[in-house]
């Protein structure tokens, strides 16, 4: 049943934070009249009602005390009285903290996050860190899962019992002996190689069910502890990572939802710097929790600059392709110059400057130099990537124009040749004519009707030239792909695209002209 309940609690977990994220940054504390309370990114959440607060505030819970006392505290309620002389969060191994370490008359046990007990108050010292199978054992407990059941949720401590130091688990079970810290145990891994590899089987074949079940259950206690304990937001797609500008901008337009563990914040609600809040008799106030995004903070500071440069930001402003190559020279997609894309975007570049412009004299008025320098550095940054813009977009329609122009040469070269292949046939035909019989006259007219289908000397010639020149391209891109020839010693992203590109373009006037494909070539898209 234990079972059951802590894969159920697991499930939940993984759902829940899909849809919500943790409130880890913002946190500070901050004393008015003598009592303490807490500030979200400088806005009070929580009023003063603390004599003192120890530690810092984590995921929306901190160590408070009172009389001399030590208790749990979120900003939402009070999680335990003050229960022990000396309470310490303390962290998974190079994770997040889970559990807390208390001290009962100078004697320390371990609790969950809520305050139920995991370890009793027996031992004279317990480390900071919690360690998992992988780190005592350096192997990965998933290989032998199904066939054991116990390490996968198994916790590890070093303590001190008064009498040695030594590994113990979440039972207080002994796993390792005369252990005083981890580092000391990881340097002398090779010479206790022996005892650990014991340990490490022991574990694996633990037969207890008993034994199993109180490690499932005081796992679960860890579990729901941290939960009901931890701030979540519900996840408004702020973030870069995610694409959709319409749905982030949206989303910041809407308080977000607030939840301790998998209950919602409820309560009385309140105006409070004009926004409509949650608050409780505990002092709690969501308004700078809820109103957490850069729409919000203008509307309340219409001077704050961050805010406005992320929304600012949120406006794409390069639509069209282009890369650099290793000398810094730009290409544009030939398609996004033909369809006015490129040009578009140097447009809202220029508008782009001007906006940071804008905020950069703002910055000036208000004095912010932080945010004067980094709008600052944007421009510079924009600016310069604006003249390469402009610079190689000259350059680009040069080369794209005389390309044109070459076709057209070409097509008018054709048409000229047609025509005088076609009067020199016509010409030939009528000498024909008076030099054979009605039977070779039908034959010979059969036989121009023929080639009538078929492409002129000339539309040849020219199909042939090109099918050279696209194979020549193809050869240097060979010598370019296998380092020899005349690219031995190397070769420029440059060379390669234009290469490639000439390929294309030759293969495409072919079918435009007529209707007759060169065969590709594979290396046209190495």
């Amino acid at each position: 049943m234990q079972k059951i309940i802590l894969l159920l609690m697991m499930l939940c977990t993984f759902l829940v934070s899909n849809a919500q994220e943790t409130i880890k940054e913002g946190w500070s504390f901050y004393q008015d009249e003598g009592k303490w309370g807490v500030l979200y990114k400088g806005k009070p959440c929580l009023l003063p009602r603390f004599n003192e607060i120890c530690g810092t505030i984590d995921e929306g819970r901190f160590i408070y005390k009172e009389n001399n006392k030590y208790g749990i505290s979120t900003v939402w309620k009070e999680v335990t009285k003050p229960f022990c002389d000396s309470l310490v969060f303390i962290k998974v191994y190079s994770f997040f903290h889970s559990m807390a370490k208390y001290k009962i008359n100078d004697k320390w046990g371990v609790c969950s996050l809520d305050g139920t007990h995991i370890l009793p108050a027996v031992y004279k010292e317990i480390n900071d860190t919690v360690f998992q199978f992988y780190n005592i054992f350096l192997e990965n407990p998933q290989k032998k899962l199904k066939k054991n059941k116990l390490p996968d949720i198994n916790y590890y401590f070093i303590v001190d019992d008064g009498v040695s130091h030594k590994i113990i688990d979440l039972v207080g079970k002994t796993i390792i002996n005369e252990v005083v810290s981890y580092s000391q145990f990881n340097r002398n891994r090779k010479k206790n190689k022996s005892i650990i590899k014991l340990a490490q089987k022991e574990e694996w074949n633990r037969k207890s069910e008993k034994e199993l079940e109180e490690v499932d259950k005081r796992r679960s206690y860890i579990g729901k502890g941290y939960i009901s304990t931890t701030l979540r937001a519900e996840m408004q797609k702020w973030n870069w990572e995610y694409c959709d500008l319409d749905k982030r901008y949206k989303d910041m337009r809407e308080p977000r939802k607030l939840y301790f563990g998998f209950t919602p914040i409820s309560g009385d609600t309140a105006i409070v710097d004009g926004f409509e809040s949650i608050v409780n008799s505990y002092g709690f106030i969501s308004t700078p929790i809820m109103y957490d995004s850069p729409y919000f903070v203008l509307k309340n500071d219409p001077t704050n600059i961050q805010s406005m440069l992320y929304i600012l930001e949120m406006e794409e402003i390069q639509k069209g392709k282009y890369f650099r190559t290793k000398d810094q020279t730009i290409f544009f997609n030939e398609d996004d110059i033909r369809n006015g894309v490129i040009k578009e975007d140097m447009i809202r570049m220029e508008k782009r400057l001007e906006d940071y412009q804008s905020i950069i004299n703002l910055a000036k008025q208000i004095n912010d130099t932080l945010s004067f320098k980094t709008v600052n550095s944007k421009y510079k940054k924009l600016h310069s990537l604006l003249q390469d813009f402009e610079f190689y977009y000259d350059k680009n329609v040069k080369r794209i124009n005389f390309n044109d122009r070459m076709d057209r040469f070409a097509n008018t070269t054709t048409s000229i040749l047609n025509s005088i292949a076609n009067t020199v046939g016509r010409n030939s035909l009528n000498t024909m004519s008076y030099n054979t019989t009605s039977n070779n006259s039908s034959t010979s007219n059969a036989s121009a009707s023929t080639k009538g289908n078929q492409m002129s000397m000339s539309d040849q010639m020219n199909y042939n030239s090109m099918r050279n020149t696209y194979n020549k391209w193809a050869q240097d891109l060979m010598q370019m792909k296998n380092a020899n020839g005349k690219y031995q010693n190397g070769f420029k992203a440059s060379d390669k695209k234009h290469a490639q590109d000439e390929m294309k373009r030759i293969r495409k006037s072919a079918i435009q002209k007529w209707d007759k494909e060169i065969p590709y070539n594979s290396i046209e898209d190495w």
